[in-house]
């Protein structure tokens, strides 16, 4: 059983939630046939997601699927001896949830911004290959580091 827990609700995550779905399918992997799903969404309050990762635990979730620092920092917490797979988060070093990527450790993985940043820039140049800038953005209120300029270029 996998357990997937969201910072939002469940109406502003619902496209994530039916690409994972849908990834899950095109693997072989059908919900309420070969695999179960549970979600839980904090409907934007951090408080409640240390709970609803127990819930997840306790309901049989063998790996929590989140996304973001809030809700990383909150499942390896309060189940650290449980995988957590991130959708996508900030550098696991800066945040000290792994000593190093080459070998990383630990019941943490997943997609992180910081360290994906030169291939998603490669990607982006093949999509625009006339653009000289790219912005981005990013919540304040993250743990999430600015990409080094050296990085973009």
């Amino acid at each position: 059983m996998i357990g997937c827990l969201y910072l939002g609700t469940q109406r502003s995550v619902q496209p994530y939630v039916d690409a994972f779905l849908s990834g899950l399918a095109s693997h072989g992997y059908t919900e309420g046939k070969n695999i179960r799903v549970l979600f839980r969404f904090a409907d934007g309050h951090t408080d409640r997601l240390s709970t609803l990762t127990t819930e997840l635990v306790s309901l049989g979730a063998r790996v929590i699927v989140t996304a973001g620092s809030a809700s990383i920092e909150a499942a390896h917490k309060a189940t650290p001896n449980v995988p957590i797979v991130s959708l996508i988060g900030p550098n696991p070093v800066d945040m000290r949830w792994v000593k190093n990527l080459a070998k990383p450790g630990g019941m943490i993985t997943g997609v992180f911004f910081k360290t994906q940043a030169p291939k998603k820039v490669e990607l982006l140049k093949e999509l625009r290959p006339q653009a000289t800038r790219f912005g981005v953005l990013m919540d304040s209120n993250t743990h999430a580091h600015s990409i080094p300029e050296e990085e973009c270029s």
